[in-house]
């Protein structure tokens, strides 16, 4: 059996790849594992396979005798921070995906994801098929306003002095009512966009990026905003706009808030993926603080900041945990903290993000099927270690990444959730970065070719 979990949980073509019956025997697998889990919590996006797949999650959970609560319709972030309530949560959503796939992501209490050790546990179990039921299966049952406990728990934490003129974009995910609400009740003047629930994403994909948020763009610059937030299909991921309609490049925004978090908290770590740029560094180091790297995916940078402590953690692609709150990522709530930090300092956006700038930073990805990334990574090992010159450090963290004297850097590596291989490279210059860029795509492409022969 191939591996079922990646970077973020369970993820795939929906009938394909996700079914049913693959949730079906997730759900029966989770009652087995050694922690207990006695109840759990569920929650779908906006997907229209979402529902069928949690029914199906939930009816083999109760089947071994676990009670099950439904929370509905729910950003992922908001069901990771409901699990404190119960033993674990199952969150099915494939987040910035296109809608013809699904997932599954398993939390446990703290809102990290479920651990590598029990994902394996569970890929075993399935292997081996099921053990006897109990005579006694687990309840059922609905209750849909659980969010008001994440939304009450977000305006505990953060008030807000100034009105703010703010335009969210949920993207027609998950996420609109729970934004909307927070926002309005923090004293904001909210101008929404793209709220309506719809599991096609017909408005704009579900991946916040500068191409699909051009209509938010021109509609925070038209409108005389002082910003706007986009989240992705379920909310674990923001993006900003600023006043000028100008889609803040995220390692900026990372960078920017990082320093401002370790300046706060005077110093400290900041958890980060190998895919990071190095100007977050740069930024943290400014503040008296660390930055530590992680192999890519929420669960490695959770697990960094339980053992080892951290102001915060992030991926590049805009999931911010703050593990004072959730160890899990959360676009909602680091869209509320930025306004938080902005009425601080008395910022606008493009104020607060004008000192930290990546340098050339170049993003790719090439189709591989999922059985052959294995074989192309090493191969492309084997090629880069005579490709590439003035190499000073070499990780494999995750994926291969190299870094050279000039502090530019090159990262190749398997996505956890598509059938691709991702392409990274920061150059220090615009020539540096496309001259390596090219090197480390035709690397790759000449391994994905010789291992499919």
């Amino acid at each position: 059996m191939p591996k079922l979990f990646g970077s973020s949980g369970i993820r795939g073509l929906f009938e394909s790849e996700v079914t049913p019956l693959l949730a079906l025997k997730l759900g029966a697998a989770l009652p087995q594992l050694p922690r207990g889990v006695k109840h759990l919590v569920l929650g779908w996006d906006s997907r229209t396979s979402g529902h069928s797949l949690a029914l199906a999650v939930a009816a083999g959970a109760s089947a071994y005798g676990c009670d099950v609560t439904l929370a509905g319709l729910t950003p992922t972030p908001v069901l990771a921070y409901l699990t404190r309530f119960f033993d674990m949560g199952v969150m099915v959503t494939a987040s910035h995906n296109p809608p013809e796939y699904n997932g599954l992501k398993v939390f446990i209490r703290d809102g990290s994801s479920l651990p590598e050790e029990e994902c394996t546990f569970v890929e075993e179990f399935l292997l081996k098929g099921s053990p006897q039921a109990p005579s006694k299966p687990g309840s059922l049952e609905s209750a849909e306003d659980l969010v008001i406990h994440y939304i009450d728990e977000v305006l505990r934490a953060v008030s807000l002095k100034r009105c703010w003129r703010v335009a969210i974009d949920p993207g027609c995910g998950s996420s609109g009512y729970i934004a909307l609400k927070i926002f309005q009740s923090l004293g904001c003047q909210v101008y929404a966009l793209n709220t309506q629930p719809d599991g096609f994403f017909p408005a704009r994909r579900s991946e916040p990026d500068e191409e699909s948020l051009s209509t938010l763009s021109r509609y925070v610059a038209l409108k005389g905003l002082d910003l706007g937030f986009a989240y992705d299909g379920d909310a674990d991921r923001v993006v900003a706009v600023d006043s000028k309609g100008r889609v803040v490049q995220q390692d900026s925004l990372l960078a920017s808030y990082a320093h401002y978090a370790a300046a706060k908290a005077g110093s400290g770590t900041v958890v980060v993926n190998v895919d990071t740029s190095a100007c977050v560094d740069v930024a943290v180091e400014d503040a008296g603080g660390r930055v530590f790297r992680t192999k890519v995916g929420d669960v490695f940078i959770a697990e960094e900041l339980k053992s080892a402590g951290g102001v915060m953690g992030s991926e590049p692609c805009g999931a911010w945990i703050h593990p004072w709150f959730s160890l899990a990522p959360d676009g909602i709530f680091s869209s509320v903290l930025i306004l938080k930090a902005l009425e601080e300092l008395n910022l606008k956006l493009e104020e607060f993000t004008s000192k930290y700038k990546p340098f050339t930073v170049l993003r790719g990805k090439l189709p591989c099927p999922n059985h052959l990334k294995r074989a192309a990574l090493e191969k492309v090992e084997e090629l880069a270690s005579n490709a590439f010159k003035d190499v000073t450090n070499v990780s494999k963290v995750d994926g291969l990444r190299l870094e050279f004297s000039d502090k530019s850097w090159v990262l190749i590596r398997p996505s956890g959730t598509e059938p691709i291989m991702r392409v990274t490279v920061e150059g220090i210059t615009s020539n540096r970065a496309n001259n390596l860029f090219s090197q480390a795509r035709n690397i790759v492409e000449r391994a994905i070719k010789e291992v499919s022969k």
